[in-house]
């Protein structure tokens, strides 16, 4: 199940928390989903290299996977994420929210667009999105309001929730992540 408490690493890195391709027709989910198979495996493996290796996920491929995630989590309020990546470890997104189909609205619009930037910080194997502008439908928002709204939908559902300022360890031996535009880089 998506939890709301992994939204901040969905952001940072969500291709690292799939599990191996189910049957995905598209090629561009399916590459970052063999990926995923591959640093776990890699991580798995007595002989590991003492040099940092890298791999690359195009920006394309990265939303691909997390269109599939979606669809195959059957998300009800995230209905989509879509990231853009920038030199400098810089991101820009835009996120929908729709709660047309809860019981506890959040006193705005059923469904809300957000668009947001930031940059992707890594230090000691961790790593966090630093939310540094977040509009809604256009209108500018304090960044803190996306994750008091993101607290709210995992109330809603049930489920823990971890700031999205919290710094995440990096999964399946990932060192570093490095943004430029159009892609991630990702040592291991």
């Amino acid at each position: 199940m998506w939890r709301w408490k992994s939204v901040g690493a969905a952001i940072l890195i969500s291709l690292i928390m799939g599990g191996p391709g189910l049957g995905w027709q598209n090629r561009k989910a399916q590459r970052v989903l063999d990926l995923i198979a591959f640093l776990e495996k890699e991580r798995l493996s007595p002989l590991k290299s003492s040099q940092l290796r890298k791999i690359i996920v195009t920006e394309e491929e990265f939303n691909a996977y997390l269109e599939y995630r979606l669809a195959r989590e059957k998300e009800e309020m995230m209905k989509s994420l879509q990231l853009k990546f920038l030199p400098r470890n810089r991101l820009e997104g835009k996120l929908v929210l729709d709660f047309s189909q809860q019981k506890v609205k959040p006193g705005l619009s059923s469904r809300m667009i957000f668009y947001f930037g930031g940059r992707l910080l890594i230090k000691e194997g961790k790593g966090k999105f630093d939310l540094q502008k977040l509009f809604l439908n256009n209108q500018p928002l304090p960044p803190n309001f996306l994750d008091a709204l993101l607290a709210l939908a995992a109330k809603i559902k049930g489920e823990e929730y971890s700031s999205l300022t919290d710094w995440y360890e990096l999964p399946l031996g990932i060192k570093n992540i490095q943004l430029l535009k159009g892609k991630a880089i990702i040592f291991y």
